[in-house]
Order: C-alpha cells, then sequence, then structure tokens
C-alpha cells in the first residue's frame, strides 16, 4: 500500500472525498486522487454485496488486502468488474473482515 501511494502520487492530492462511513459495520469509503478505497475494519465481520457510494461507471480492482501476495486468503476475485449505476450511483462489493480493496474507474 505504501509503495501505491508512493508510486501514484496519492499525498499529493490535496482533496479527498469520503462517500461512504458505517461505524456500526466498520466500514469507510473514500476517493482520493481517482481511486476508491473502501476499508472494513471489522475483526469479525465480513460483508457480501455492500453498497458503497460511487459515481456511476464501471471499476477495476487495483489493491485487495486480502491476496495471497499479500498474505491473505485470496477471497475476492480479480477480474471482477464493479459497476456504479446512474440511478443510485451504487456498487456491490464484498468485503472480507479486516481487508482494504482499491478500485480505479475505468
Amino acid at each position: 500500500m505504501i509503495g501505491f501511494f508512493r508510486d501514484n502520487n496519492i499525498l499529493a492530492h490535496e482533496s479527498m472525498a469520503v462517500c461512504y462511513e458505517n461505524n456500526s459495520d466498520q466500514v469507510i469509503a473514500f476517493e482520493r486522487a481517482g481511486y476508491l478505497f473502501i476499508f472494513n475494519f471489522n475483526p469479525f465481520k465480513s460483508h457480501s454485496d455492500y453498497a458503497i457510494s460511487a459515481p456511476s461507471g464501471s471499476y477495476h480492482l487495483v489493491i485487495d488486502s486480502d491476496a495471497k501476495d499479500f498474505g491473505g486468503f485470496g477471497r475476492i476475485d480479480s477480474e471482477t468488474l464493479y459497476l456504479s449505476h446512474e440511478k443510485d450511483e451504487k456498487l456491490l462489493v464484498y468485503l472480507p473482515t479486516l481487508t482494504c480493496l482499491v478500485l480505479a474507474k475505468e
């Protein structure tokens, strides 16, 4: 994650928009530098088809902290295309416990 921030100069972008937060689920999502960061800090609960606010469009996975390369369990399909429709501007994601997903708009 640190390398991703450095390589993409994420911290140089001043604006950050919180797209979603739910304290009881321990989930937060924000947009910065054209990327959507989604965190599930819950150590006990994974979330299926979790709706996250996002501008309409298609998104692909850039970083999955649950990937086996990062010592995770590999529960997320890296080829999944996430769609946010104009009607409700929400995309549905699977959020395993204690994970971070970084999505980029197509």
